[in-house]
């Protein structure tokens, strides 16, 4: 039996609230509006969400993509015979760690993780860092 017959029941039990697409187009869900349909496409609400159906998904050895936004992302025209996991809006908080250590989401967008770090060093953090990219950039 293949692995995605199984996989419903498995998420009716065990995750009742997720939203799963079957056959979901991935063009509709990347910049480059590209992309095959995906066997399934699961959306967790949670970071707790997608860590238990991260766990699901390894017990049923199902073959799993992670996906962000969908911004660079490239999908054959034939799809996938994956569960394509979004981590989108849901997953995309940040914030500062004991130790001096920042901890952000996977599915937060760069323009999210800017503004944390404005708020969190200033105006003049982001200045000095556009210097440091402006002159990498310079010597390549």
């Amino acid at each position: 039996m293949p692995w995605y017959e199984s996989f419903d029941s498995l998420i009716a039990r065990n995750l009742p609230t997720l939203l799963v697409k079957k056959d979901e187009p991935m063009a509709g869900h990347t910049t480059f509006r590209i992309g095959g349909p995906a066997r399934l496409m699961a959306c967790p609400s949670s970071g707790t969400e997608a860590a238990a159906l991260l766990r699901l998904l390894r017990e049923a050895d199902a073959p799993v993509e992670l996906m962000g936004k969908g911004t660079n992302l490239l999908v054959a025209d034939g799809g996938l015979d994956a569960v394509v996991v979004r981590l989108g809006e849901a997953i995309s908080e940040a914030g500062l760690l004991p130790g001096d250590r920042v901890r952000a989401g996977a599915g937060i967008s760069l323009a999210k993780w800017w503004k944390f770090f404005l708020k969190l060093f200033g105006i003049m953090w982001l200045v000095m860092m556009l210097f440091v990219a402006a002159a990498v950039i310079m010597k390549f």
